[in-house]
């Protein structure tokens, strides 16, 4: 690996615009992904907490950011962020 980062980093050096929303706590080495990553090593409950934890996250920022705006709002907001 030549580079360091977060699930993100690959995404950013495409040129996407992408952001990690997931903190872990003094003990995340022991999640860090590595080459030895296999799908047969997936815990099944722990990453339906993620992906349910991603609706939320989504859910929420829509209802805080987005929900009350018009749609005048929404795209002027849409062309800022695709700059």
């Amino acid at each position: 690996m030549d580079f360091g980062g977060t699930d993100a980093t690959n995404f950013s050096k495409a040129g996407l615009k992408a952001a990690t929303i997931i903190g872990l706590g003094a003990d995340f080495w022991r999640f860090w992904h590595s080459l030895k990553d296999t799908p047969g090593i997936i815990e099944v409950d722990k990453l339906q907490t993620c992906a349910e934890m991603g609706i939320w996250f989504i859910e929420d920022f829509w209802t805080r950011n987005c929900a009350l705006r018009t749609d005048k709002e929404l795209e002027n907001l849409a062309r800022k962020t695709a700059k």
